[in-house]
């Protein structure tokens, strides 16, 4: 049975989070996917506009205006812009429901039953803390539909796989469009230790609690785009963030062994970014200061050997 939207019920299971910013082209189809879910169980729709400069505040609006189910949105428009990392917070912050699960603004969920299978599967496995699916992108300049990579995990067509911190280390960190959590195993001030909180922080507060899951089947298309902060970074932008993010998670999560082998591999890797980009200088200095953090001189001579090696064969 289908939950009439107009029934009051205090209770909510889920609550769905979305931040935008700039979507005006995407926003529309985003809203709609959500608003489709089937369900048995109330569910809340928190949309925070990051004070976005284009037409996507008069999207939302116009939804608002005329869909049958605009009563679940709680819509909050941002008077200035409070920035990607505090927008995400803030919203995180305002779920009251039981579970949350996550779309931001440019992406859209493709399976109406979403909710009700991740809801149905965790209140089933109450020893999971979270649980996401396997999701399609569309790329840069394409309308054609990739499929993520997850399937080389599901060998044996199984319905979910268990998701830990070694998976989590391997480089198998999920889609955020197609997550839903527990909503008392994740402290929204614990958000706020982090300079530079993500996704990647989200699921190391949730993995500290409790082992999640990733469902087998599809819900959900990631988009890449030009107006993407992801999308349109470089190589090297990435890479140093990373570092940054991952550098700062360890630090706060020292007891956590896998956490140092994903520091130490994305410091490693903006290190050679900055070699590729011929930033030789920033390369050796970068070096000099991953050694000394670690209290490791073969870290320094190691890197600095890679780094005379490269620039020498480079030219």
């Amino acid at each position: 049975m289908v939950l009439d939207p107009t029934m009051e019920d205090v209770s909510i299971m889920v609550s769905v989070c979305m931040i935008t910013y700039g979507h005006e082209q995407y926003i529309e189809e985003a809203i709609l996917s959500i608003l489709d879910q089937e369900t048995t169980f109330n569910y809340e729709f928190i949309i925070s506009n990051d004070a976005s400069p284009d037409a996507t505040d008069f999207k939302i609006q116009h939804i608002l205006s005329y869909h049958p189910k605009a009563n679940k949105i709680q819509y909050i428009k941002q008077e200035h812009n409070i920035g990607m990392t505090a927008n995400f917070i803030y919203v995180l912050g305002q779920a009251k429901g039981t579970y949350v699960a996550y779309c931001e603004g440019d992406d859209y969920w493709t399976d109406s039953l979403k909710l009700q299978k991740q809801v149905d599967f965790l209140e089933a496995h109450p020893e999971y803390s979270l649980s996401f699916t396997r999701f399609q992108a569309i790329q840069l300049n394409s309308s054609s539909l990739i499929i993520d990579n997850y399937g080389r995990y599901f060998k044996n067509n199984q319905s979910y796989i268990e998701f830990d911190f070694d998976k989590f280390t391997a480089g198998w960190p999920g889609g955020t469009l197609t997550l839903m959590y527990r909503n008392d195993m994740f402290d929204v001030s614990n958000a706020k230790k982090y300079i530079y909180f993500r996704d990647i922080h989200l699921y190391t507060e949730l993995l500290k609690s409790a082992n999640g899951v990733c469902l087998n089947f599809f819900s959900a298309v990631y988009r890449e785009h030009q107006g993407g902060i992801y999308s349109s970074a470089t190589l090297l932008e990435r890479a140093k963030i990373a570092s940054m993010c991952y550098k700062e998670i360890y630090a706060l999560n020292k007891e956590i062994p896998e956490l140092r082998l994903k520091y130490i591999y994305f410091k490693k890797n903006y290190i050679n970014q900055l070699l590729i980009n011929k930033f030789y200088i920033k390369s050796f200095i970068e070096t000099l200061k991953f050694g000394f953090y670690f209290k490791n001189i073969q870290i320094i001579i190691n890197g600095n050997k890679k780094i005379i090696k490269y620039i020498l064969f480079s030219k």
